[in-house]
């Protein structure tokens, strides 16, 4: 496996973007990771969420922006989403999971590389894929409890 890259998901971004219990193991990953990627559907997954927190009165829409805008800041490298799209679909389909979880999937198995998220249902749902790894057992604190 290719410890050169590391994909995360739209959580993990959430967890940069936003405090919640995730941010410190999120963090860890941006001083102590590889390369971090993403396919593009990542900007729209992340920009909804905050738009969710803006309209719950959480943040303000010029807040929401500038945090959606740093997120492209954080990643290393954010790829097309079109080649992942055919791949993604077998592999949602193989694990049961959404075909957005399916493209961050497609993008760990073309980099051979992890996949790191704070979506517990996605870790159980690829436990058979040992490329998926739950954000709370990377740096930071464990919580596998």
């Amino acid at each position: 496996m290719n410890n050169e890259f590391l994909v995360v998901d739209a959580s993990v971004a959430l967890a940069w973007l936003v405090p919640q219990d995730e941010s410190a193991n999120a963090d860890h990953l941006l001083t102590n990771a590889g390369l971090l990627c993403a396919p593009e559907l990542i900007l729209i997954e992340v920009a909804h969420a905050l738009l969710k927190h803006v309209r719950r009165k959480l943040m303000s829409i010029d807040e929401a922006r500038r945090r959606s805008d740093a997120l492209t800041l954080l990643l290393d490298d954010i790829q097309s989403d079109a080649a992942l799209v055919s791949p993604a679909l077998e592999l949602a389909q193989r694990f049961e999971t959404s075909m957005y979880d399916g493209m961050y999937l497609a993008l760990a198995e073309k980099l051979d590389c992890e996949l790191v998220t704070a979506d517990r249902r996605l870790v159980n749902a690829t436990s058979r894929a040992a490329r998926v790894r739950w954000i709370m057992t990377v740096g930071g604190r464990s919580d596998e409890n």
